[in-house]
């Protein structure tokens, strides 16, 4: 691979420690940021051939180079000319793909051989690989005595390729002029695009990117090309009716008009790459839809708040241009349309600083909402580029991401105890983040960046620090946990006192002075208890409530309710939450709540697959601690599964029901504990089964 004359001299400027920050390097050639981002990304891939450690742009602008860059002075200071430029395989492979799509006469092995300048055997070689590369998109190599090589496939999928290839062949050296070479596409045919495009600009107010006006151009007149000869979708290829409302589809049927009658299809292509390469732009998608889309965005950027622990500034700002960046993206990923080129690769670059694989990976457990009203996952391609698009805010506001270490919860034994061990950790470390729990199999596969410290029940192959925890953690379990965890992260030693050796001295004092009964006696060794003792959580000065509180102190017979049936699960929660209302241990919104946040596919809340568990915060109105239960004779769908068992929780906080909950999966673990819950014949039978639970 070559470097372009401006990445080269850029490597020169770097390696020889003339200049050491990207914005000193834009100022001297006069580039944005993302053009020098752009040769930052080829200078690495070419110093990543190289075997030479890849330039590492901090956020300060600040570029760390390695030692042994300097010695590549000598190799990269010659010019390179046209006469001497060979491409490398890689390169090849693309211009043959290209060659094959564009050119209308019969291609034959020497015709490769010829244009390429390489021998017989190498071009049989890149063959394979264009053979392979070929079969990703759908596409096969055939070769035949009267039509020599040529693509047989899709015409839709043929195109995406002819695209990326542009895109591709653009950003190598001598691109301009080995597409013109092959394609025979003249400067006249480019400009008449280049000027379409600008004055689609101009009438419907958007922008596109310079990178998109570069490589767009050569791609719209190959496409229109293939459309002059007769190239056409398929009718099932475009079914795009959506796009026949806007604007762009009326400049689309004004370019085609000039080739005749034509399949409606392609009109709807044309559209589809214009709406898909826009920046920003006035309303292209429907009125409904870009309420949809905004509706979308609003509750990805609240999800992203709420797991990274901090509010953006300028919110409303902030979601008003992600809503703009979604327009052209909705298309994209709709319909398929991967980015490709030089904005893949200024993604990469960015990509490796530390605090875009955290916003990353927070976006990525955050877009839900979006892919439903889109009907598909978000690329990761994608998701990058609006990784960097949130960092970019980030930067603006001059705010960062949480510096708290980010704690991952590995556990083998499924979703019920990995959410209350996840539960019992985060409140025994509110120094921490704790990203979302992990089966052992996931997390062998994650990547190690993504986390800082791992808590789990078993051993663990990984660098970062991993502490070896149960998966019901006990009071005196948690003083132990946290006093060696915050020795090894932050190298706090804890101060251990013996609160009854203090006792034997507070006991000379009230002996002498004879005023203390026994029962003060407890209230001041309870009182010199929370005093001494590490503060791990409001728990340690209500020790006998959470000790002490198991499934039968909060289900008594009052509680529990049997039924044959009710007609849907949603009835069930009303059934079960009668008792909770009665008792005013909740509110009537505190159920209208906890009913309106599942749906039919909320499965997460049905415990080992057995018992649903729906529950609210304190704060949707619990005045008391409770629980109640609803056990039926006929099942009601819920999640995809039969449910014959409802327990509906108030919690006042979220510590004292947690032993009662550990019990209460151990029950869900059990299916001949469940068939006995369903076939008792009174709520003390209930009760009495619940009691073996409770050891």
């Amino acid at each position: 691979m070559h470097l372009d004359e401006r990445s080269e001299m850029i490597l020169n400027d770097i390696a020889a420690g003339v200049r050491h920050n990207s914005k000193e390097i834009q100022a001297k050639y006069e580039i944005s940021l993302r053009q020098f981002m752009y040769s930052i990304s080829k200078i690495n891939a070419y110093l990543r051939g190289q075997k030479i450690t890849p330039i590492v742009k901090k956020r300060s602008g600040e570029l760390i180079v390695s030692d042994d860059l300097k010695e590549l002075l000598d190799k990269c200071s010659g010019k390179i000319n046209l006469k001497d430029y060979i491409p490398s395989e890689s390169e090849r492979v693309e211009l043959l793909m290209l060659m094959i799509i564009t050119m209308e006469e019969d291609l034959s092995l020497q015709h490769f051989v010829s244009e390429l300048q390489v021998s017989k055997n190498t071009i049989l070689s890149d063959l394979k690989i264009v053979k392979e590369k070929l079969s990703i998109h759908k596409l096969e190599l055939k070769y035949t005595r009267l039509k020599g090589y040529f693509i047989k496939g899709k015409e839709f999928e043929i195109r995406k390729l002819l695209i990326e290839l542009v895109n591709q062949i653009l950003n190598i050296s001598f691109g301009r002029y080995m597409i013109g070479h092959i394609t025979h596409i003249t400067n006249e045919e480019v400009e008449k695009f280049r000027d379409w495009l600008e004055t689609i600009e101009e009438e419907l107010r958007i922008v596109y990117t310079d990178d998109k006006m570069e490589t767009t151009p050569y791609a719209l007149a190959l496409v229109y090309r293939r459309i002059e000869n007769g190239y056409y979708l398929q009718a099932d290829e475009m079914l795009c009716q959506e796009l026949s409302d806007t604007k762009e589809y009326a400049f689309a049927e004004r370019l085609l008009s000039s080739i005749g009658e034509v399949p409606k299809q392609e009109r709807f292509f044309i559209t589809l790459q214009l709406l898909s390469t826009s920046l920003v732009g006035e309303m292209v998608l429907s009125e409904a839809k870009m309420i949809e889309i905004q509706s979308a965005v609003e509750e990805v950027v609240s999800r992203f708040e709420n797991r990274a622990c901090i509010v953006f500034q300028d919110r409303e700002h902030l979601i008003q241009m992600l809503v703009q960046h979604m327009k052209p993206a909705y298309y994209r990923i709709k319909y398929n349309l991967t980015l490709t080129g030089n904005l893949l690769d200024l993604v990469n670059v960015e990509m490796y600083e530390n605090e875009l694989q955290e916003i990353h990976l927070l976006l990525q457990q955050c877009m839900k909402p979006m892919e439903e009203l889109i009907g598909s996952k978000i690329p990761e391609i994608e998701l990058k580029f609006i990784t960097m698009f949130v960092a970019s805010w980030f930067r603006k506001e001059g705010q960062k991401l949480v510096e708290k270490p980010r704690a991952l919860v590995v556990c083998p034994n499924g979703i019920t105890v990995s959410k209350v061990m996840h539960t019992s950790l985060k409140e025994l470390f509110p120094e921490f983040i704790f990203l979302d729990t992990t089966s052992v199999r996931e997390f062998e596969t994650r990547n190690e960046n993504t986390y800082d410290i791992v808590f789990s029940p078993v051993s663990l192959k990984t660098k970062k620090l991993v502490f070896m925890v149960d998966p019901v953690i006990t009071i005196h379990d948690k003083k132990a946990l946290r006093k060696k965890v915050l020795e090894e992260i932050y190298g706090i030693k804890t101060v251990e006192y013996d609160v009854e050796e203090v006792m034997d001295i507070v006991k000379k004092y009230i002996e002498m002075e004879k005023c203390i009964n026994v029962k003060q006696e407890k209230m001041l060794k309870r009182e010199l208890k929370r005093y001494f003792s590490v503060d791990i959580d409001d728990s340690s000065s209500k020790e006998e409530m959470s000790e002490d509180v198991n499934i039968t102190d909060l289900l008594s017979a009052d509680y529990i309710q049997q039924k044959e049936k009710v007609r849907d699960w949603r009835e069930a929660m009303r059934v079960v939450a009668q008792p909770l209302l009665d008792k005013q241990n909740v509110t009537t919104e505190y159920v209208n709540k906890v009913i309106s946040q599942y749906n039919d596919e909320s499965i997460y809340i049905i415990f080992g697959g057995k018992i649903a568990v729906p529950h609210g915060m304190p704060k949707f109105g619990v005045k008391k601690l409770g629980m109640s239960m609803l056990v039926l004779d006929k099942p009601v769908r819920f999640g995809g599964l039969d449910v014959h068992v409802f327990i509906m929780l108030a919690p006042i906080d979220e510590k004292k029901h947690l032993k009662a909950m550990l019990q209460m999966t151990n029950l869900a673990a059990d299916e001949k504990g469940i068939k006995k819950l369903v076939e008792a014949k009174s709520e003390k039978e209930i009760i009495d089964i619940l009691r073996k639970y409770q050891s």
